[in-house]
């Protein structure tokens, strides 16, 4: 009989150090999952829409967006030669393990922001020690996301991360393309902090909008791209800040989120927006409101069956339930979660980290949402939340849309 393992055990979570010890002890189960050529991960047989070796793909690349604000903040870990080892092999394309070249509409383009990130925040961990030969193919391979064509959603984010990542390598890269899908970007704009997820048409309708795709992608990397590229990030920060009068109303006091929309699977991703806020030095709320919110929502989460017997992290919701899965969830899908672990890219002396937590500021018992078409209650006494949902389309191609929107 196999010990059931979580990987929390007795982490508080109340402290920097709880997350960076969190970080490690969540990716540790991971390790022995690594391919021969470490360029791939192998978590499952349950595939994505997107097929294997780019499942495999994304199981590496996801475990970045810990690990990078892990090593960014000085954070010990003790595997990085696996990525290292990895990327070179990933990205060769005579050997057996290669990832293969980027097409059009293409998965790989996704997985490559986690890449860029860490080639911008921690390239002396990513970056500096592959050879020569190594930085050339992985960066001609990032490269070729400048040539194929994107979904015309959230997806644009992706590109404009892997530019940034290579100009801060010193690598070719495109300020022509930056600029043209962030013009873009805020084409899908809808005012008060809401964006939709694309310009309409089918299967969008009007575009697909009010999920966590918003603090997500939209947000999410606004906020890193305000702290890498801050020439023209202004609009980013005012949108940012206007979001979070809202979000704030999707949060229990016990630290629970809304679980509304698609990919829900990605669980603790719930919470990223506010760690995200603290790394571009937005303080949209006061940062003991933003501490408060981003660490409950992690103990929450901790305290949930997501695990499992051997500690990684199940497809599911808050227990394993493929009826949870889209058609993009892979066994590593799931690690998008880890973009919670933003704010470690921090130093311990930042506000954020020194703030105490404060409880849930006062809300009103219902709040509207314009831009995405919900009505937020909160119950006064146990400060739980509903959502009312009476103008969002529900998708037909998410499984299980109806129930999830």
């Amino acid at each position: 009989m196999i010990e059931k393992r979580h990987p929390v055990g007795e982490n508080p979570l109340r402290t920097r150090a709880d997350l960076q010890r969190l970080v490690r002890d969540l990716v540790e189960p991971v390790v022995p999952h690594f391919s021969p050529g470490r360029a791939q991960i192998h978590l499952g047989e349950n595939r994505a829409l997107y097929g294997d070796p780019v499942g495999w793909l994304e199981a590496f690349s996801r475990q970045l967006w810990g690990l990078v604000p892990l090593g960014a903040g000085g954070g010990r870990f003790d595997h990085w030669s696996l990525w290292q080892e990895g990327l070179a092999a990933g990205t060769d394309p005579g050997h057996s393990e290669f990832w293969g070249v980027t097409g059009d509409f293409d998965q790989r383009s996704v997985e490559q922001a986690a890449i860029g990130l860490g080639l911008a925040l921690v390239p002396q961990l990513l970056w500096e020690p592959l050879a020569p030969a190594a930085r050339e193919r992985l960066a001609a391979w990032l490269q070729h996301i400048n040539e194929v064509r994107l979904v015309q959603s959230n997806w644009l984010w992706f590109r404009v991360l892997v530019n940034l990542g290579l100009r801060h390598c010193g690598q070719g890269w495109s300020q022509e393309q930056i600029d043209a899908d962030l013009a873009a970007i805020d084409k899908f704009y809808l005012g008060d902090g809401c964006y939709s997820d694309g310009l309409g048409g089918p299967p969008y309708r009007d575009g697909r909008q009010g999920d966590y795709y918003v603090p997500w992608v939209f947000h999410f990397y606004g906020m890193l791209y305000t702290k890498l590229d801050s020439t023209d990030a202004a609009r980013f920060v005012d949108r940012a800040s206007l979001f979070a009068r809202d979000f704030v109303h999707w949060f229990s006091a016990d630290g629970a989120a809304l679980p509304f929309g698609r990919s829900l699977t990605y669980r603790f991703a719930q919470g990223a927006f506010w760690g995200a806020l603290a790394f571009a030095d937005v303080e949209a709320l006061p940062w003991p409101v933003i501490k408060g919110l981003y660490m409950r929502h992690l103990r929450w989460w901790m305290r949930q069956s997501i695990f499992s017997e051997t500690g990684l992290l199940t497809i599911g919701y808050v227990y394993p339930n493929l009826y949870m899965a889209e058609s993009y969830s892979a066994p590593g899908s799931l690690y998008w979660t880890f973009i919670a672990f933003l704010p470690l890219a921090l130093p311990e002396n930042h506000p954020f980290w020194r703030a105490e937590e404060a409880p849930l500021p006062p809300r009103r018992v219902v709040h509207t949402v314009p831009g995405a078409n919900l009505i937020l209650v909160t119950d006064p006494r146990s400060r739980e939340v509903t959502a009312i949902n009476p103008g969002q389309p529900v998708l037909d191609w998410p499984r299980n849309a109806p129930h999830k929107y």
